[in-house]
């Protein structure tokens, strides 16, 4: 299956990303706690996903910023994830947090209930 391996650069972050599927709804994938990034393993993260682009979805799948100080709290993950969502441009969108991902996925949507 295709992906692109991406990366977002701003001032405020660097992020990597993997991107598969073409469909019209967005998926998001916040996978749990990891030492690497995730493009070390991209070929297994689509393989095992690749029912949701099956599926007519979008998948992207996020990593932790890379020039995270630490204490890094999940409140600073989800935020960090928002605004990179937000410079992307990413709209009708699905999370799915995966451990540690679905508590920064449930922080994404109390932050955005926020604001």
């Amino acid at each position: 299956m295709d992906y692109s391996a991406e990366k977002f650069v701003s001032d405020k972050c660097r992020m990597d990303f993997l991107k598969f599927g073409s469909g019209d709804r967005n998926l998001i994938i916040i996978p749990g706690l990891n030492v690497k990034s995730i493009l070390t393993m991209a070929d297994v993260i689509v393989q095992g996903n690749s029912i949701f682009s099956k599926n007519g979805f979008s998948v992207c799948v996020f990593c932790r910023r890379e020039d995270a100080s630490y204490p890094y709290s999940i409140e600073q993950m989800a935020s960090d994830t928002l605004y990179v969502l937000k410079e992307l441009a990413l709209e009708n969108l699905y999370l799915y947090g995966h451990s540690q991902g679905e508590m920064i996925a449930q922080s994404m949507v109390l932050q955005e209930q926020e604001a």
